[in-house]
């Protein structure tokens, strides 16, 4: 599936149907001036008059608190594509608009607390987006410096099998991590972790990775991979 995002000239992330709320933001957000321009944050703020901090939150928590921004393998599909766009209903804009008109207008210490939790999806995807695209334009090559650490930092995302935690990012890692891999589902979870864990240390040649061991007995532990594997 990675090959189709990057090979796509647009991609659309539906998150089903649209609310006032998602309208209202969608609309302001395709009639504004790009962000840098003189007023920009001004602008923002102003199309929102009358609106309470607290009504402001109900639209932002209305998108992403929707379920495509919990599940595991939507990541690919934002992070390959070279134009992605966002839609609610018939109402769409593009995602590097609404992560530049919902990230940058506020000043410092307003996006915090319970309105950064709700944006927290947001900017994590968004930088790993950034963080995807500044290393294939500098290395040439499509990888993170490190898929054990995407891989940390997606943990609790929604996925029906275990082993989808592993093969939903092969295809925003380096070529050598998807050789040294690949995708197959007559593996066990446990061996598939265990083969990230196994690798990880032998390419790090050092032991951190029992740091993400959880604090879980193991009688509780899923799918039950071996005591130094993180699950």
């Amino acid at each position: 599936m990675g090959r189709v995002y990057e090979h796509a000239a647009h991609t659309i992330v539906f998150l089903r149907l649209a609310s006032q709320e998602t309208d209202l933001l969608f609309n302001i957000s395709k009639s504004l001036r790009p962000p840098g321009q003189l007023g920009h944050s001004r602008a923002f703020l102003e199309q929102f008059r009358g609106l309470s901090i607290r009504e402001y939150k109900n639209i932002v928590k209305d998108i992403f608190t929707r379920t495509w921004f919990s599940r595991v393998w939507v990541l690919q599909e934002l992070v390959l594509s070279s134009n992605p766009w966002v839609q609610c209903g018939i109402s769409r804009t593009k995602w590097k608009r609404l992560c530049e008109h919902l990230l940058d207008p506020f000043p410092a210490g307003v996006a915090t607390g319970e309105l950064g939790r709700l944006l927290r999806p947001l900017t994590d995807m968004d930088e790993a987006r950034n963080r995807f695209n500044v290393n294939r334009a500098t290395t040439g090559v499509h990888s993170y410096d490190r898929f054990f650490d995407l891989i940390i930092s997606r943990r609790g995302m929604g996925a029906s099998d275990p082993r989808d935690m592993i093969y939903a990012h092969l295809g925003m890692a380096d070529v050598h991590t998807q050789n040294t891999f690949g995708i197959d589902y007559e593996q066990s979870c446990s061996q598939v972790l265990e083969d990230v864990a196994t690798q990880f240390i032998r390419s790090s040649k050092d032991l951190s990775i029992l740091n993400h061991i959880g604090n879980i007995e193991l009688v509780k532990r899923q799918p039950k991979p071996p005591t130094w594997v993180p699950d």
